[in-house]
């Protein structure tokens, strides 16, 4: 009888993750939200647009490389530094990923081996957070997707040459 009832609360546990979104660990059940949220940025990155970039991340924002971190607190200063800090390393970086290579956990989303990370972060009124927090899961509209940082440096580095190696293994088959 308790091998019964282990194994059914296994098949309960395995048929509740199974309709979890993957990302439902972020606080975003919609895989298609996420990974569309994803490309926007991509796209965004592609077309050099930091404009538009600029209004899909959390203030402040930082920039991590070998030589410093940069904490950006506007979206101004975003759009202003944006060609010192988009490189062509980072640029390669998040452009090589697809949506197989977004990895979710309790600190967030991530691609690029954490070139980019990414929040799910509350856009209700101000001061309402800590009220509001409990309600995550019932309102979904208060909470929004952003870009919390880019890392311009190891990560990206390494990320480069991981594209390679998979281009010219793609090209051999």
């Amino acid at each position: 009888m308790n091998q019964f009832k282990i194994v059914t609360l296994f098949l309960l546990i395995t048929s509740i993750s199974a309709q979890a979104g993957k990302y439902s660990v972020i606080g975003v059940d919609d895989d298609n939200q996420v990974e569309s949220f994803f490309v926007s940025i991509q796209q965004d990155i592609k077309a050099n647009d930091a404009i538009s970039l600029s209004e899909k991340v959390i203030y402040p924002f930082r920039i991590y490389s070998e030589k410093e971190t940069i904490k950006l607190h506007s979206k101004q200063q975003f759009i202003e530094s944006y060609s010192q800090f988009m490189t062509n390393t980072l640029k390669a970086a998040l452009l090589c990923q697809t949506t197989d290579d977004l990895r979710a956990n309790s600190g967030g989303l991530r691609a690029a081996r954490g070139a980019i990370w990414m929040n799910s972060v509350f856009i209700g009124k101000p001061g309402t957070l800590d009220r509001e927090r409990h309600k995550k899961g019932l309102d979904r509209h208060m909470w929004q997707l952003k870009v919390r940082n880019f890392d311009n440096g190891q990560m990206a580095t390494l990320v480069v040459q991981d594209c390679k190696k998979r281009m010219k293994s793609e090209s051999k088959d």
